[in-house]
Formats: structure tokens, sequence, C-alpha cells
């Protein structure tokens, strides 16, 4: 597994994509948690268990 050991660029390319897709999961979280009063997230939660 070359790419997780390998260079600095391709690790702060991963990183920095990582970070904003963690934003953007976070912000749809927020938006279904606003505006749906969590109900999905408890729909989730209820079909994840």
């Amino acid at each position: 597994m070359r790419w997780m050991g390998g260079e600095g660029r391709t690790q702060g390319l991963f990183a920095v994509g990582g970070f904003e897709a963690l934003i953007i999961l976070i912000r749809t979280i927020e938006y279904f948690s606003i505006f749906h009063n969590y109900n999905y997230l408890a729909v989730f939660a209820t079909r994840s268990f």
C-alpha cells in the first residue's frame, strides 16, 4: 500500500479532500436536523440498528 506511506504531496491531497468531505457531511447532517427536526437522523438510526 504505497499510497498510504507514500509522498507527502499525496498525503496532503488526501488530508484536504477528507477535511472538505467532512465539512460537507456535517453541513448535510445540520441541514436535515434543522429542516426535519431530527426525523431523518432518527429514521437512519433505527434502520441501522
